[in-house]
């Protein structure tokens, strides 16, 4: 009789692997798939999500709860915007103002 042996989990890489962001009512989002907290105050959560590092703005930002583990983050306060920042991208050209005060 053959030993059972669990399989192993598969290593996948950040572009299969799932993320999911739950917003209710702008006073509460959880995100998962977060591999680390880069900063955060109370207006500004940097996150190196399995997608890429995410910034979540907003008034009275508040961490919740951390779930190392599980890699899901919960935070409330007032979200006004999410931003995902991509490192690859070359910086945008200055626009005619930039431009007028270099």
């Amino acid at each position: 009789m053959e030993k059972y042996t669990r399989p192993e989990k598969p290593v996948l890489s950040p572009v299969n692997q799932e993320q999911q962001i739950h917003v209710k009512n702008r006073k509460r989002v959880d995100v998962t798939g977060v591999k680390k907290i880069e900063s955060f105050d109370s207006e500004t959560f940097l996150l190196h999500t399995t997608l890429g590092m995410l910034m979540i703005r907003g008034s009275q930002l508040q961490l919740n709860n951390l779930n190392v583990n599980e890699e899901i983050v919960h935070i409330s306060g007032k979200v006004n915007e999410f931003i995902y920042v991509d490192e690859s991208e070359p910086p945008a050209e200055k626009g005619f103002l930039g431009r007028l005060f270099s």
